[in-house]
């Protein structure tokens, strides 16, 4: 009789050891699953996206100004900055690529009050905004009671301009993924730096003498 009781102590004590494995084992499992779903949903909630805002002379100001806005979530690390005018890249280094794309889009007849550049490195965070290019609208002779005088070209003509802009961006999140903001003639998007992708193939063909 004393033997069948150890048998079952033992047996009793070897299937509570078990259970209890079992237990630690479920929630190590448990606790990994919620620390990959936490960095996931970290993850997809941080996407930085760029927007672009042209303000055009009125009364009161006579410049026009283009800026670039982070409108997403967490910030953008910049990896490659370039502007082009009628597809022709801006040449310069920095700013002075920008300074290029304007005279090229009004024959150097413009005052450029300021440009500015996102070159390698640069941060921009959330909610973050820069003044890329700050200048005056040219100038064009034009009839009034009999005589010429010199006066600044309409905003319809400044848009016309304007239209033959493009910019792209690359850059990375905080998780080291990476991606394209392309503007062109006023339409820009945003998405993967993954050429293989289904969306970047769509793009390429159509944005691609952008991207080379």
């Amino acid at each position: 009789m004393a033997v069948i009781q150890v048998f079952i102590e033992a047996a009793g004590s070897n299937w509570i050891d078990w259970m209890g494995a079992l237990a630690s084992v479920v929630t190590l499992w448990f606790v990994a699953w919620s620390a990959h779903s936490q960095w996931r949903t970290g993850r997809n909630s941080v996407q930085p996206v760029f927007s672009v805002w042209a303000s055009y002379p009125g009364h009161e100001d006579e410049l026009c100004t283009v800026e670039i806005h982070n409108k997403g979530f967490g910030p953008a690390v910049i990896q490659d900055f370039r502007v082009f005018y009628n597809n022709k890249q801006g040449q310069g280094f920095s700013h002075e690529k920008v300074r290029d794309v304007l005279r090229k889009a009004f024959d150097k007849n413009i005052r450029v009050s300021r440009v500015a550049a996102m070159d390698f490195g640069y941060a921009m965070g959330a909610g973050d905004h820069i003044e890329l290019a700050s200048f005056y609208p040219p100038e064009e002779n034009r009839q009034s009671v009999g005589a010429w005088e010199r006066v600044r070209i309409s905003n319809e003509a400044l848009a016309g301009h304007m239209s033959g802009f493009s910019l792209v961006i690359r850059y990375s999140d905080v998780y080291e993924r990476k991606w394209i903001f392309v503007t062109h003639q006023f339409e820009g998007h945003t998405f993967r730096d993954k050429p293989k992708s289904r969306t970047y193939r769509e793009l390429s063909s159509k944005f691609g003498h952008l991207l080379d």
